[in-house]
């Protein structure tokens, strides 16, 4: 249990370290450019109405996520069935499903060696890493506790360099939640399996946390699995990334590690079809960013610990 709550504690420093980006939406009339729209339903007592998910499948609507361990839908339809949907006494709020973002990261190469051969164990990390020897007190702290494989990080984030001579030692698996064609991306074919990093920010995280070689993270014997949530332009949305939270969660998490952008929610939420000019008012409740804090509370529920980094743009 100590051991736990020393993991805990360095993976939380660990992200404080990180450079966030959190983007301020406003969600005043939002325009909608196509005929479908993509909308978060949010549901009294986290329990799901067949009836209106019957209703919208009947009206021509698509069911895009069940996230029924926490009450919430992710639809498409056009926005004419919005007020049809919103006589349904069962929905607590109806939101726009925004793009949440992460930065992409710069690679660069050294511009030295810490030894002649370039290959020796730590060397990054006792030249470069100034930060996490911060966090780890030059070291100190692996000699009370480097995490073990009993202890898993949820990392969700970008995916990760799976042949990383640095983390493949402590990577465990996961899973890619993008879904097919997400975003336009042909290249996205919704295979579970790719959790291949397509930015570098991922396995920047991962290595920060559980590297183990050349680099150092704050606890190098830590396992660690990686769940994919944004595309090659670094972007997801709020259900993509609560599904990965409950993901992990199931898969036996002990910590889930979220460092990526998020948003300000500001006034009231109203859609402007630009075909018709019509205005529809969602409601003071934002769906999208309940739906973000009922996952998150979903695994506080189960006993998991879930850091967040805490942003330097407001």
């Amino acid at each position: 249990m100590k051991a736990l709550k020393l993991i805990q504690k360095l993976c939380y420093l660990a992200s404080m370290i990180l450079i966030i980006n959190l983007i301020p939406i406003n969600t005043k009339a939002e325009v909608i450019k196509s005929d479908n729209i993509d909308i978060i339903i949010l549901f009294k007592d986290d329990c799901i109405d067949e009836n209106v998910k019957s209703f919208i499948i009947n009206s021509g609507g698509n069911i895009v996520q069940d996230l029924s361990e926490i009450g919430g839908l992710e639809v498409k339809c056009k926005t004419d069935l919005i007020p049809n949907i919103q006589t349904y006494s069962t929905i607590q709020s109806i939101a726009p499903n925004h793009d949440i973002d992460v930065f992409t990261e710069k690679t660069v190469k050294l511009s030295q060696q810490g030894n002649s051969d370039g290959e020796s164990d730590a060397d990054i990390y006792n030249m470069y890493q100034w930060d996490i020897k911060e966090v780890t007190d030059n070291g100190k702290s692996f000699q009370l506790e480097s995490g073990n494989h009993d202890i898993v990080v949820g990392i969700i984030d970008s995916g990760v360099d799976v042949n990383h001579p640095d983390l493949v030692s402590n990577l465990l698996g996961g899973e890619n939640l993008v879904p097919a064609d997400f975003k336009g991306d042909n290249t996205e074919t919704g295979d579970p399996n790719d959790i291949i990093d397509r930015l570098g920010h991922g396995t920047i995280v991962a290595g920060n946390i559980a590297a183990n070689g050349r680099t150092k993270g704050v606890a190098p014997d830590i396992g660690f699995k990686s769940y994919r949530i944004f595309n090659k332009d670094g972007k997801t949305n709020a259900s993509i990334a609560s599904s990965a939270i409950i993901k992990a969660v199931d898969d036996g998490a002990s910590v889930i590690n979220l460092s990526f952008g998020g948003y300000d929610l500001k006034g009231k939420c109203y859609w402007t079809d630009s075909k018709t000019g019509v205005k529809y008012k969602m409601g003071d409740d934002m769906a999208e960013y309940s739906l973000y804090k009922r996952a998150i509370k979903y695994a506080i529920k189960k006993g998991v610990t879930v850091v967040t980094a805490a942003g330097n743009e407001v």
